[in-house]
């Protein structure tokens, strides 16, 4: 108990030196890490100071123009979530198997255009044809 009485008065008797250590191995190790860290931290200098020096307020003519093109996507949007196909760019779909809901059986012609093309349909398979998806609903 006494050691440990002398310990914290030689602590509060040194209290100054103390502190002044503190900080000098502290900043001893920031400049330690800062020359080992030196291109990552020229880089985000760089950063701040473009950033500082010109902020990315717009104009009101760029401002305007945000809006309008806000505007355009929100519209988009909206007619994509409608799910309208009068704008979508027609694309031809390949020939393919198409596998059928179950009791349903593809019909004689397929099966013979599938022998045709040297194809094997398994229960429940059918051959579909080349087909165009997409464009104005007819």
């Amino acid at each position: 108990m006494e050691e440990r009485k002398s310990v914290l008065r030689w602590v509060k008797e040194h209290k100054k030196p103390l502190i002044y250590a503190g900080i000098g191995v502290g900043a001893l190790i920031l400049i330690v890490l800062g020359i080992k860290n030196r291109e990552s931290l020229q880089t985000v200098w760089d950063l701040l100071w473009r950033a500082a020096e010109k902020p990315d307020v717009p104009t009101p003519k760029e401002a305007s123009e945000a809006s309008a093109t806000v505007q355009q996507i929100q519209s988009m949007e909206e007619h994509a979530i409608k799910g309208s196909a009068t704008n979508t760019t027609p694309f031809g779909v390949s020939g393919h198997i198409r596998n059928l809901p179950d009791g349903w059986h593809a019909s004689p012609e397929k099966v013979a255009e599938a022998l045709k093309r040297n194809i094997t349909l398994l229960d429940g398979q059918t051959l579909v044809d080349d087909y165009m998806k997409g464009g104005p609903a007819a």
